[in-house]
């Protein structure tokens, strides 16, 4: 079997890893991060799910990223198995070895691979899910399953989650690992401060307490149209429920509003016509749900959308 590469690098006596930034609201960077701390964060995973050295844990998720990267560190920590495999949207399928995990990783495109075909897969007991944000119909789909799903909250800077939140109707907010602590600053935004280290985010957070949170949207989506502050994950939940094509919410420069929200579409799709087709039924039904400042004014068609390696959506203003 191929060597772990990242296993070496970790291993080596050099005191940090350089990895790149996913570049979901800029240009993806390279910045250093202390091999202590991402042992830090691998122990608090592991010590939230209870991996010792009888466990195994296996990766769908490449060593090219922070999310791979820790599955490594975490196997290195707990002194357990680890097994990994080519990224793909079928994980678990080429697996000969069907002996229990303890924890997988994998992102939500793949999620949907694992839970849309028919195939055995080893018993499973807990799985995380990041790299980008879950959608409600997947969400949906998770609940009542015969293993846990967990979405993650973190960053790159923050070698890999901060903070869990089981997929269930029931769970509202994040829970933030041990030794971490959130506040907002006076953008709402988050402020994590990890045993004395912080760290401001862009995403805007409502508190239920120092350790608990919910994400709202990020900031630099924030639209400003008339003076009011339109967060388009809220639009787009609405839209949702209407219709089932991809989409997303942005805005245009406007001499009057400032910024006048648009749905943006994608040309690839082919049914993008019989969307064109829907939007005034579609813009009706909205108005009987949100305030007319809410409504998107037109609909822009762009070639296709743009997301990160790990499959983030870039969202573009014109």
């Amino acid at each position: 079997m191929e060597r772990i590469r990242f296993k070496d690098e970790y291993l080596s006596p050099i005191p940090y890893i350089t990895v790149r930034t996913s570049g979901s609201t800029g240009t993806p960077k390279e910045i250093q991060l202390q091999k202590s701390l991402l042992a830090e964060s691998a122990r608090r995973t592991n010590d939230f799910f209870g991996i010792n050295s009888e466990s195994r844990l296996h990766s769908a998720i490449s060593d090219e990223f922070i999310g791979g990267k820790m599955m490594v560190v975490r196997s290195v920590e707990a002194h357990c198995r680890f097994t990994w495999e080519t990224p793909s949207m079928q994980p678990l399928k080429s697996l000969t070895d069907k002996s229990a995990i303890d924890l997988l990783a994998v992102v939500p495109s793949q999620m949907w691979g694992l839970i849309s075909n028919e195939y055995p897969i080893p018993e499973l007991r807990n799985i995380i899910i990041g790299g980008a944000p879950i959608a409600d119909n997947l969400r949906e789909r998770l609940y009542d399953r015969p293993f846990k799903c967990w979405e993650t909250y973190g960053m790159t800077e923050t070698a890999s989650h901060i903070a869990l939140k089981e997929i269930s109707p029931a769970v509202e907010y994040f829970t933030t690992l041990p030794g971490v602590s959130v506040t907002v600053d006076n953008r709402d935004c988050l402020v994590i401060n990890d045993n004395g280290r912080e760290i401001i985010t862009n995403d805007v957070a409502e508190l239920f307490s120092s350790t608990e949170f919910k994400i709202l949207g990020r900031y630099d989506n924030m639209i400003i149209s008339g003076a009011k502050k339109i967060n388009p994950l809220e639009i787009e939940n609405e839209i949702s429920k209407l219709t089932s094509f991809p989409l997303y919410i942005s805005s245009r420069k406007d001499d009057r509003w400032g910024e006048a929200l648009v749905v943006v579409i994608e040309k690839n799709n082919q049914r993008y016509k019989d969307f064109m087709q829907e939007w005034e039924r579609i813009k009706s039904r909205l108005s009987d749900i949100l305030p007319g400042w809410k409504i998107p004014k037109d609909v822009v068609v762009i070639e296709s959308f743009e997301t990160t390696p790990t499959g983030k959506l870039i969202r573009r203003k014109f």
